[in-house]
């Protein structure tokens, strides 16, 4: 069975312009980094932006144009996001056209937070599995800088998440596994391990030893294990994180079905025999009835009947009835509970 491959997207706040040009820094390869091939950053390539401007020049163009248009200035509230970091890759070792990815991804940033407010976008292959750095001013379509309007709560970052991963799927990668327990590692801290490994030396050579090319060569070898073991520690990793998220979801699942069971058993006055007729009386219209048209009845009886007004109806009837009572003296009285 084919292992699959999986799209990553990772959304990071920026609250300070001296924030912004430090990644601009980096993406642009202004700084050295150690964990960087530098003989193949000629390859990398501005997919937005390819006249290099600095991330805060074209930061302050945007909010320019906003003062040009409304006639007056966009105010940033203090300790605003000013903008997201946001970082897209795959799986390592993936069989996918990178053009082609570049290309679909740049289409979702667009499309999700508007052309003109995405500033940047830096593909890197200089490092061991392609990446795409990009830089976006979050501007609504009220024109007001606004990070909530795209990433305020867990069901909106959500939905980037489930749009991003539908949008890579004709590439053949899927979206991560839902409810998993996953934590996306620190990049420093990452970095740091990969920059432990690349400085991996042999022990000191002693007295009367082999010559210095022999010495290199050894340490050449102590790098590539280094290596190696970081990434398998990483994939074994991985791999028992999947297992946790499919325990999780069948827990999800079970939970969820423990509940309907409750409403039902509920819903018809815990009387087993009913419920059994009930369930085996719907499983013989479904296997009668095509679904297609099965649906349309149902919606049909749902929009007739408006079985939530008739429900909370009933409640107000049953607590009617429960509350009214015959008091001592013999004339009826409604208790307040």
């Amino acid at each position: 069975m084919q292992e699959k491959s999986y799209c990553v997207m990772t959304l990071e706040k920026v609250h300070s312009m001296a924030n912004l040009q430090i990644r601009h820094e980096h993406n642009f390869r202004e700084i050295e980094l150690k964990h960087v091939d530098s003989d193949l950053s000629d390859n990398n390539r501005e997919l937005v932006n390819d006249s290099g401007m600095d991330y805060k020049d074209l930061w302050y163009r945007r909010m320019k144009d906003l003062e040009l248009k409304h006639g007056k200035p966009v105010v940033a509230r203090k300790n605003a996001v000013l903008a997201y970091e946001i970082v897209t890759t795959f799986t390592r070792g993936a069989n996918v056209d990178v053009d082609a990815w570049a290309e679909a991804n740049k289409k979702w940033m667009e499309d999700t937070f508007g052309a003109e407010n995405v500033l940047s976008m830096q593909l890197h292959l200089d490092e061991t599995t392609p990446h795409i750095h990009t830089i976006v001013i979050p501007i609504d379509e009220r024109d007001r800088l606004c990070a909530k309007t795209f990433t305020g709560g867990k069901a909106k970052m959500k939905h980037l998440h489930n749009t991003y991963g539908k949008a890579m799927e004709p590439l053949g990668l899927s979206r991560g596994e839902r409810y998993s327990r996953t934590k996306k590692e620190d990049l420093g801290r990452f970095y740091a391990q990969v920059d432990k490994a690349a400085k991996a030396h042999a022990p000191v050579m002693e007295a009367n030893e082999p010559v210095e090319s022999y010495v290199q060569r050894v340490n050449r070898y102590i790098q590539d294990i280094e290596m190696e073991t970081l990434y398998e520690k990483k994939k074994w990793k991985r791999y028992a994180e999947l297992q946790q998220t499919k325990t999780a979801q069948m827990y999800a699942h079970y939970s969820e079905a423990i509940k309907l069971q409750d409403q039902i058993d509920e819903n018809c006055g815990h009387n087993y025999p009913l419920i059994k007729n009930r369930l085996q009386t719907y499983q013989r219209v479904e296997q009668a009835v095509p679904r297609k048209t099965l649906n349309g009845l149902l919606e049909n009886i749902l929009i007739k009947f408006k079985i939530s007004e008739n429900v909370r109806a009933a409640r107000a009837g049953k607590k009617k009835k429960r509350d009214f009572f015959i008091s001592e003296e013999g004339t009826p009285d409604v208790e307040n509970r």
